[in-house]
This record gives structure tokens, C-alpha cells and sequence, in this order.
């Protein structure tokens, strides 16, 4: 009979491998703050242990988005070279951005999404009604990985116009963990 140690750390290892493919399929993607209707998380605070701090980002409402809640809008798959390369297209597929804004009552607002490394551009809701920029989780069938161009990355179809392109292209964050809502 096995001991009561192994028991209790067969237990463990069951729960660890049950819970972590429940976060895993759960886990929040971005977070939208500022100027939202919708609240899921708490605010930011001087003490507390996250990136949010240590990028200096604060809010007092702010919103969570999930790999569910992203998956259950509509997705949208457009063709474009990498941002600033003249490489061959890629295939990026996601939600359109404003209904990931609309999750957290940010539509018609502007969005600042906010890099890993720390850039930053303003979105106008003019800007989203007219181009339809998507909120890309995959490129090319695959998940955008952290350390590469995930979680997410803000992807304007092309315009077939080199200057308006070259303007869109720096809205083009990568890496987007954080929205700021204005």
C-alpha cells in the first residue's frame, strides 16, 4: 500500500496538472484600463507586485480580456507583411479591435496600446471605423508567443496606398499587453 507522502504528492500533482490547463485556457491576454464601463479587475496600486508597476502603469478600472472571451468573437484573418519589413505576407488573424474594445465598454474611445518594451501609440476611434484594424492572437495558424510578437499585436489591413500604409504601420503595436482607454 502506498505510503500517505506518495498519496498526498500524486494528489498535488494531479491538482497542478488540472488547474494549470484550466489558467492556461483562462489566461488574460491584455487588460484595458482608463476609461471603461466594464470592470473585472481591481485597480493598480503602489504595492502591488506586477508588471503594471513596474512599467508604471496605474488605473482605477480596468477590464481583463481572456483567451475565451477573445476566442468567442467573431475572428478575422488578413494578409500583410510583417510591420516595417518588405518580407513575404503573413496571414494574422484575431477579433477586430473595437470588439475587443466593445468587451470592456471602450468603443468609440480612443485606445493606446501599450508594448512589452514600453511603445505606445494612440488609436482614434476615426482610425478603427475607417480601416478595421484586427487585435491578431495568431499569425499564420499559430499563437503569438511572448518573446516573439505576442500575446497580441494591433494589425491594420493594407490600404494599397505606400503612405497611408507607412502612417498606419506605426500604429502597429506588437507585443500588447495593456490598452490604455482615453
Amino acid at each position: 500500500m502506498p505510503s500517505v507522502p506518495f498519496l498526498s504528492c500524486v494528489a498535488f500533482a494531479c491538482l497542478c496538472l488540472w488547474s494549470g490547463s484550466v489558467v492556461a485556457q483562462d489566461r488574460v491576454i491584455v487588460t484595458l484600463g482608463g476609461d471603461v464601463s466594464e470592470r473585472n479587475r481591481d485597480q493598480t496600486g503602489p504595492d502591488d507586485v506586477t508588471f503594471f508597476r513596474v512599467m508604471g502603469v496605474e488605473f482605477e478600472s480596468a477590464f481583463a480580456v481572456t483567451d475565451g472571451m477573445l476566442s468567442g468573437l467573431a475572428q478575422e484573418s488578413l494578409a500583410a507583411p510583417l510591420p516595417g519589413t518588405e518580407g513575404p505576407e503573413m496571414v494574422f488573424t484575431g477579433p477586430l479591435l473595437d470588439d475587443v474594445a466593445a468587451l470592456a465598454g471602450a468603443s468609440e474611445k480612443t485606445l493606446a496600446p501599450l508594448a512589452l518594451d514600453g511603445y505606445q501609440q494612440d488609436i482614434t476611434p476615426d482610425l478603427i471605423d475607417a480601416h478595421s484594424p484586427i487585435f491578431a492572437t495568431h499569425m499564420n495558424g499559430v499563437p503569438l508567443a511572448l518573446g516573439d510578437l505576442g500575446p497580441a499585436m494591433i494589425v491594420f489591413p493594407d490600404q494599397n496606398d505606400t503612405t497611408l500604409d507607412e502612417e498606419l504601420g506605426v500604429l502597429e503595436v506588437w507585443a500588447v499587453f495593456y490598452i490604455e482607454v482615453k
